[in-house]
């Protein structure tokens, strides 16, 4: 770090967090130290023993994957890491590609279906938790074939108009992300 090129602090602190590895340690760090504050702040609560048992967890979990970097080094493993990294941006591309279809069918789904949510989920605030909890979530574990809560409720008011739409968009979803997407994350690869 000191013997670096660049004369100023800015262009080394840049230069030397350029390495994705090095910006890993540092997340690594600053959750590890959050961590440990949170745990020896304000031991006696549930809740503040909660969150630093999290932080700690996604800073091991950090700290696990930043010593991939000593397999670089190898000659017969390193090649396979560089595979997994070209294959992981590859991969963003269908993440997001599969996060829009899942949001446009949860959002679409319940806003047919579930005008009324006072007979199935309660009131849907426009918080985060709500909207992954309610929308996002449940959507999720259609592409496992979970369609238990998803046609329970849509099943037991069959006649209704709203059911029937809903049915016919779950179908279209259900072929779009199941046939389509998951060839083309094969294709990919």
């Amino acid at each position: 770090f000191l013997t670096q090129d660049n004369l100023t602090l800015w262009g080394k602190c840049k230069t030397y967090f350029s390495s994705f590895f090095k910006q890993l340690s540092l997340v690594s760090y600053i959750l590890f130290y959050v961590g440990l504050i949170l745990r020896f702040q304000d031991a006696t609560t549930s809740a503040s023993f909660d969150a630093a048992r999290i932080v700690m967890g996604y800073a091991i979990e950090i700290w696990i994957l930043r010593a991939l970097s000593f397999i670089y080094v190898l000659s017969f493993l390193g090649p396979h890491l560089v595979a997994i990294g070209k294959m992981l941006k590859d991969l963003l591309f269908f993440m997001i590609l599969i996060g829009l279809v899942m949001t446009a069918y949860g959002v679409a789904s319940r806003s047919i279906a579930y005008q009324n949510l006072d007979d199935q989920n309660g009131q849907l605030n426009f918080t985060a938790l709500d909207v992954f909890g309610k929308i996002i979530y449940p959507v999720y574990y259609l592409m496992y074939s979970d369609f238990n809560n998803e046609t329970g409720y849509l099943d037991a008011y069959t006649g209704a108009s709203w059911s029937i739409a809903t049915h016919v968009l779950l179908a279209f979803h259900m072929l779009f992300i199941n046939v389509l997407l998951f060839n083309l994350l094969i294709a990919m690869f």
